[in-house]
């Protein structure tokens, strides 16, 4: 029997129109693939995950959902008192994962604002060449020197590119031997609280992340003035910021914001979340943009 595609995913109440989303597209683009999702329940109350459970696992059928309580106790190394208010424990709970599955030699961690279009088992394969973890650069903030406070990175670590994490292939079995939780204490009062916990993975992994290819976490933001469309093929599409799909009225969904949507309908999770956003820029202009990413999408298919 072929292994698992084992894939870690952190949640709470407010994100659980998002975990159906993204576990959609990953069991709908691993076709066959038996699918072990370890869910980190970081506040999701026993009657809604009952609820997940049954809507979800007779849709997704070769889906297998584990919930992997987060205590609180288990983050006090997060030092709770001095981080980012805005900052919810899910954003954590990644760091969490070498001790959480002490059975578990690699995992893929996805964050639930994924649009999966692409089969995991590709870049769950990839080798790591002796890197603790494997990850897509970081876009919007592309050094190290960005993501981190000033004072703390050597001159030559400043110019080091950054990675996003919100989709990170991790050794468990090498960080584990590498002790990275025990060099967290009293490093996130120092580090820049825009992206802390993303500033305390860089800074932990500086130098020892190999870079996946950029179709594995295409980021982008979406807002109501601007659509996304599927304009390359065989992507995982990142929607980093605070709007989400699901912060959309549905009837006005159009791109990447509706393709999201289906998925989430398509696990049988009815959305919790009824978004009021609609998209401001014409529909002519939308309908442009989907034509052209059409276009871009056969063609770079074909390269």
């Amino acid at each position: 029997m072929p292994h698992p595609l084992i894939i870690a995913l952190a949640a709470d109440e407010n994100y659980l129109d998002g975990l159906a989303g993204t576990l959609a597209g990953v069991v709908r683009s691993a076709p066959g693939a038996h699918i072990r999702a370890v869910i980190l329940d970081c506040g999701i109350a026993d009657e809604s995950w009952r609820d997940f459970k049954r809507t979800v696992l007779p849709r997704l059928r070769t889906l297998e959902l584990q919930r992997l309580p987060v205590h609180p106790e288990q983050l006090q190394v997060f030092a709770p008192d001095t981080r980012v208010r805005s900052l919810n424990n899910s954003t954590y709970t990644r760091m969490l994962l070498p001790e959480l599955l002490p059975d578990c030699d690699r995992v893929l961690y996805l964050d639930c604002d994924l649009l999966v279009n692409a089969d995991l088992r590709e870049l769950v394969s990839l080798p790591l060449d002796d890197a603790l973890a494997g990850a897509a650069p970081e876009n919007h903030l592309p050094l190290l020197e960005q993501n981190i406070t000033q004072g703390i990175l050597s001159a030559d670590e400043a110019s080091l590119p950054a990675f996003n994490s919100g989709v990170l292939l991790m050794d468990l079995a090498a960080m584990r031997g590498a002790d990275l939780l025990g060099h967290v204490a009293g490093l996130l009062p120092k580090l820049q609280g825009k992206l802390q916990s993303q500033a305390v993975l860089n800074y932990l992994l500086r130098g020892r992340w190999k870079a996946v290819p950029a179709r594995w976490n295409r980021q982008r933001f979406i807002t109501e003035h601007f659509s996304l469309y599927h304009d390359h093929p065989g992507s995982v599409w990142h929607f980093i910021g605070k709007m989400k799909p699901w912060h959309f009225d549905p009837p006005h969904m159009r791109g990447l914001v509706a393709d999201f949507h289906r998925d989430i309908l398509a696990s049988g999770w009815k959305p919790r979340l009824r978004g009021t956003w609609k998209p401001l820029s014409p529909a002519w202009r939308d309908f442009a943009k989907a034509s052209r990413a059409f276009t871009l999408r056969h063609t770079r298919s074909l390269e």
